[in-house]
């Protein structure tokens, strides 16, 4: 045999290298690491019962300090380093006795038997414990030093090398149609036209990429698209819960935290103003409306209900809010106890409750807009200019002599009186015209005299008559009328009425309601309660007399029916009655008008709820099991000691600390929590899952992160550059890590079936309001308004009102019927269907993540429901509308390049061209399908129309690649 070659020494060798690197490898890994192999099993097994929680302690032991959990308790230890043998720890848990076994058998818990070979080569290793990694500030990491053609930035390095570590390689990158989709539905939530998306694929510049980020980042829906997830945390709704459910404004809260996310305002100043805006140094009105976030809490309103005790709810709702939403941890278990598994007492759940618990909870009254103001600020002086007047000029009529002349009232016989629509007048020879015949819905009485006397006021009298409705005086059913407008006209010049009196006027009629040029208003005689049908009487005066020829003009209400006046007659006089010879009647009239004209503008005031601190500081106790009515020590403000202080000068004795020193304190450089957990959200916001995937929990029960060294990356560079969100976007937007494909990688998932390592990008369907706001894209219903009350899109009959609230849902019209899901108005407890079947968050407390269920529901949803046949309508429409559709494969094409982003492969042309034909064939011998699939439109759009709404319900087109 001959012995071994060169090439034979070289590669044993390299396999033993190979194999000291594994072995390195695999020496530095088996090393126990206290936050990633021990903390959870004691987390979850032990500290209930040897935790934080004094009350619920048992044997006075402690295991998650280290000092207590190898302190003497009288003469053994439950963990001891020097003498693993002695540790009572490892006897306990491997006893096979039930009185002494850990956890007891009653607990329902268990160790398996790898956790207790990991506690105990732990002990061996001497039992080092660590802080928890959540409560120590984030640490700049070194970037792993892979070098590659893939790495783009340097969330890559962490990605690639911890799929380097476990043999695997990243995912090719994503198709550029695939890819501008998934920039367009993660950063703006719409869909990109088809014009877009080919003038990505065909730009073929370095920079093409990172335009369309800018582009998306840039855009006002990008506002729309983040607000929605921020609105979550916020548990935004319109309405206040509970069981009367009435709506409430807050929308100018949603509409600023769009415009903040749009300007990018740094994430620390975004958090302050929520917080605390009203107590910044003079308080500008947007920051009063940025506090709405912590007035977004149900709010009971029903008689019997115990102001107080809700108060306190609302208040406890507030704190446990701010701890998920800022600081990633479940603070509210602390409410009824020390927290079971954290380090946060019962005493500091109150001092941090004490915060909120100084709030008051004000209605703000917004400013209005300028032309709004302007309109305000003109009633206002014309209001104070007439109670001037009206003041001078009942002073000088208290002056003047009682000894007016009385009118001399003059029959008018007309030499002409016509009804123009038709009905026939008759004057009688007391100079009395009766009304028969044809009674219009609206009409015009046109009265002509000639008079050889100068005429200052005429006198109008109505009267009852056996063959008018009701004995009259009008020709309505009920015998009333409405006078809309009487005009004067002297010798075809137009003369104008300046007072006029009536000795009875129907509420909301007043006489001078016929010459104010409305057609919609006038004199009316109708009395509730009273007696309706009798003789009425009104007079007029003019701005100058009136001689020679004169026509009268009676117009009937507008709204018709056929309220005309039936009976009545008109004399002059020379002179004004006393009653309008004075002007304090008429002054008067323009004094209440004007009053009703300012109520009505400041209606249109709007408001939103804010917060406001208070002057006289209420006291903060200690709840005993939560109970707001069982009182433990007195606390004051304070913040959780396992982080760090607030701020020395929030420390003197001068005042106590109030919510500016907590929101400071919250995006304090100290905080080692709010920087990971926002970068962990805007990162769960481009993966659908964060690096640490219990993002509501940063504490100990929660998980580890996958890669920390990246997340402390992000915490650090977030900070660093501002608390600037758009970069961060940006940063994560430009990475390879985000651009690979989805495709399933089975040996991938064999071995990380949750993507944890982010060996490809995950795959997902999108938000319901997202689901909808893609369908309005599609058929080109979308309306881009912005801002504003939140409105009411249709939905299916008898679903809205069946809670005991029984809601109204006054259907929004216009473009306003087609607006964003961002702006459609939220009940708690009757919430919009559609986001209900799309698991949309209760609205009650904080979503910091919204499932996503897979159920029939869903597909009958987009397939029957009546917005959605109303948007597939419109989509096939809009196929039909173009001329590429005169060729069907031109047209289908068009159709899966406005829905998918991307033209259909063969297969898929032939197969909807089949069905295209088919549902043509069906229409053309169905024209009663053809009616109500399109409205009466031809056999060939109603075809359009089905393919359209296939295309729809795809799970392709609800899906984000």
């Amino acid at each position: 045999m001959n012995g071994p070659t060169r090439y034979d020494t070289v590669f044993f060798l390299a396999c033993q290298f190979a194999v000291l690197l594994l072995s390195l490898r695999s020496t530095a890994e088996d090393r126990i690491q206290f936050n990633r192999d021990i903390r959870p099993i004691l987390s979850d097994r032990c500290f209930q019962c040897h935790g934080p929680d004094e009350k619920k302690r048992e044997a006075d032991l402690r295991l998650d300090l280290e000092a207590e959990a190898k302190r003497d308790l009288g003469g053994y230890r439950a963990i001891s380093t020097n003498s693993p043998g002695d540790s009572q720890l490892l006897e306990r848990i491997f006893s096979t006795d039930p009185d002494e076994k850990m956890p007891p058998p009653h607990s329902a818990k268990s160790l398996s038997a790898p956790e207790k070979k990991l506690l105990k080569q732990w002990i061996e290793q001497g039992a080092p414990f660590e802080k928890h990694w959540a409560f120590q500030r984030p640490r700049k990491p070194k970037l792993p030093s892979r070098e590659s053609s893939w790495v783009r930035n340097e969330i890559d390095h962490f990605i690639l090398e911890r799929l380097n570590r476990h043999g695997f390689s990243p995912s090719p990158q994503a198709d550029r149609r695939t890819l501008l989709r998934r920039l367009y539905l993660d950063l703006v939530g719409l869909l990109p036209t088809p014009e877009a998306v080919e003038s990505f694929v065909s730009d073929l510049s370095e920079d093409a990429y990172e335009k369309r980020v800018d582009a998306l980042l840039a855009s006002r829906h990008f506002g729309e698209r983040m607000g929605r997830h921020w609105l979550d945390l916020a548990r935004y709704a319109d309405s206040n819960g509970y069981a009367n459910d009435g709506l409430r404004s807050v929308w100018p809260y949603r509409d600023w935290v769009i415009s903040a996310i749009n300007e990018d305002m740094p994430f620390d100043r975004f958090t302050i103003e929520q917080l605390a805006g009203d107590l910044l140094p003079a308080a500008t009105e947007s920051q009063r409306i940025a506090t709405g976030f912590h007035r977004n809490t149900p709010h009971q309103t029903e008689g019997g209900s115990d102001p107080e005790q809700y108060r306190v709810e609302r208040t406890k709702n507030r704190t446990d809010t701010t701890g998920a939403v800022w600081l990633g941890l479940t603070v509210g278990c602390a409410q009824c106890h020390s927290h079971k598994f954290d380090p946060i007492s019962h005493d500091e759940y109150y001092q941090l409750y004490a915060f909120f618990n100084n709030a008051d909870e004000p209605t703000l009254s917004l400013a209005p807009s300028s032309t709004a103001q302007r309109e305000i600020d003109s009633t206002q002086t014309e209001l104070e200019s007439i109670r001037q007047k009206l003041a001078e000029t009942r002073k000088q009529e208290k002056q003047a002599p009682a000894d007016g002349i009385p009118p001399t009232w003059k029959r008018i016989k007309f030499s002409s009186s016509i009804s123009r629509q038709g009905a026939t007048l008759n004057q009688g020879p007391d100079q009395v015209l009766l009304a028969s015949g044809k009674n219009p819905h609206r009409d015009t009485y046109q009265l002509e005299f000639e008079s050889d006397q100068a005429v200052q006021a005429l006198r109008l009298e109505t009267f009852t008559d056996p063959s008018l409705p009701q004995m009259g005086p009008g020709r309505a059913g009920n015998g009333n009328f409405v006078l809309a407008e009487i005009e004067i006209f002297n010798r075809n010049q137009k003369i104008g009425i300046t007072a006029a009196s009536a000795d009875h006027a129907q509420k909301g009629y007043p006489v001078e309601d016929a010459f104010d040029g409305e057609g919609k208003t006038g004199w009316a005689i109708n009395v509730q309660g009273g007696k309706l049908n009798v003789n009425r009487t009104a007079f007029f005066a003019f701005e100058k007399p009136l001689q020679g020829k004169v026509t009268i003009l009676m117009k009937t209400y507008e709204q018709g029916n056929g309220y005309n006046i039936g009976k009545f007659r008109v004399s002059s006089s020379a002179s004004p009655p006393p009653a309008l010879n004075s002007k304090v009647k008429q002054l008067e009239t323009r004094l209440q008008n004007l009053q009703s004209d300012l109520k009505r503008l400041q209606k249109k005031v709007v408001r939103s709820l804010g917060m406001s601190e208070r002057t006289q500081p209420r006291e903060t106790f200690v709840q005993i099991r939560g109970d707001f009515l069982d009182r433990g020590p007195r606390v004051k403000p304070a913040t959780l000691s396992v982080l760090h202080p607030l701020s020395p000068d929030t420390q003197s004795n001068e005042r106590q600390p109030n919510r500016l020193d907590l929101a400071r304190w919250i995006v304090s450089r100290d905080n080692p929590l709010t920087p990971r957990v926002i970068a962990n959200r805007i990162w769960q916001r481009m993966f659908n899952v964060g690096l640490v995937e219990t993002e509501n929990d940063f504490g100990y029960q929660g998980s580890l992160p996958t890669h920390p060294e990246l997340l402390d990356f992000l915490a650090i560079d977030l900070v660093k550059h501002g608390w600037k969100m758009k970069r961060m976007y940006k940063l994560i937007a430009m990475s390879a890590t985000y651009r690979q494909s989805s495709k399933f990688r089975p040996r991938l998932a064999a071995q990380d079936p949750r993507n944890h390592w982010l060996g490809r990008q995950n795959r997902y369907r999108v938000e319901g309001e997202i689901v909808r706001d893609l369908a309005l894209t599609a058929s080109g219903l979308l309306s881009r308004k912005m801002g504003g009350p939140s409105v009411f899109p249709p939905i299916p009959p008898n679903v809205i009102g069946t809670s005991s609230a029984n809601h109204r849902w006054p259907e929004s019209q216009g473009e306003d019927r087609y607006r964003r899901g961002i702006y459609t108005a939220i009940y708690r407890a009757n919430v919009y269907p559609m986001l209900s079947v799309f698991d949309g968050p209760d609205r009650d407390n904080a979503c910091t993540r919204r499932t996503r269920s897979n159920t029939p529901l869903q597909a009958l949803t987009i397939a029957n429901d009546a917005s959605f046949m109303e948007m597939a309508r419109a989509f096939g429409n809009r196929i039909a509308k173009n001329p590429q559709a005169e060729n069907t494969d031109a047209g289908i094409e068009l159709a899966c390049r406005i829905a998918l982003s991307r033209p259909p492969a063969p297969a898929e042309k032939n197969r909807l061209r089949a069905y295209h034909d088919r549902m043509l064939q069906y229409y053309l011998a169905n024209p009663s399908e053809t009616e109500k699939m399109a409205g009466g439109q031809a056999p060939r759009r109603a075809a359009w129309i089905a393919l359209a709404r296939v295309l729809l319900n795809l799970d392709e087109f609800i899906t984000r690649e």
